[in-house]
């Protein structure tokens, strides 16, 4: 029942994320490290060998709480189902990482990583990423994955700053 639950949660954040534009009020600013925060706070018993660091600079991102939570619980989701030992968040003045010490993503898969029902060996139902990249792009933000054999996997959320989007900490 629980998985079904997310499930459907997934699918309708999804669809609504189709629909939704930006819209957090002009110069509004969101503190991401309270928001980092928060969720390794709630997530942290989920795997309690998996050793979580955080890097948390104060810096400010656009948006609303609850999309950009969303964006964090499924990298940090994501980073639980696949991390041998440690998972590593970095919060910097224009980029955030979300870093894990698990298996290389296979090179095939990439080109599909945020397209909707893609996923990985032990994904769920491949919803998480898909949400992850709606919300990025929406409010204009760019969203890149690294991974490598020996080294692990790590997403980044880039602030462009061609955009005019430089967010003040």
């Amino acid at each position: 029942a629980e998985r079904l639950e997310k499930k459907v949660y997934s699918l309708l954040v999804l669809n609504k994320m189709g629909y939704l534009q930006d819209i957090a009020p002009e110069g509004k600013t969101l503190n991401m490290a309270s928001v980092i925060n928060k969720v390794i706070l709630s997530m942290k018993v989920v795997k309690q060998d998996i050793n979580i660091t955080t890097v948390l600079n104060p810096v400010n991102f656009h948006g609303e709480e609850e999309p950009w939570r969303i964006v964090v619980e499924n990298l940090v989701d994501n980073a639980l189902r696949y991390a041998k030992s440690r998972i590593t968040i970095s919060l910097h003045e224009d980029e955030l990482y979300v870093e894990n010490d698990g298996k290389s993503i296979p090179q095939e898969h990439m080109s599909k990583l945020f397209s909707p029902y893609a996923k990985g060996n032990e994904g769920q139902f491949g919803l998480g990423l898909s949400i992850v990249k709606r919300i990025v792009d929406l409010h204009k933000f760019k969203i890149s994955v690294e991974s490598q054999e020996e080294v692990g996997t790590v997403f980044t959320i880039t602030i462009p700053q061609e955009k005019g989007l430089r967010i003040s900490k």
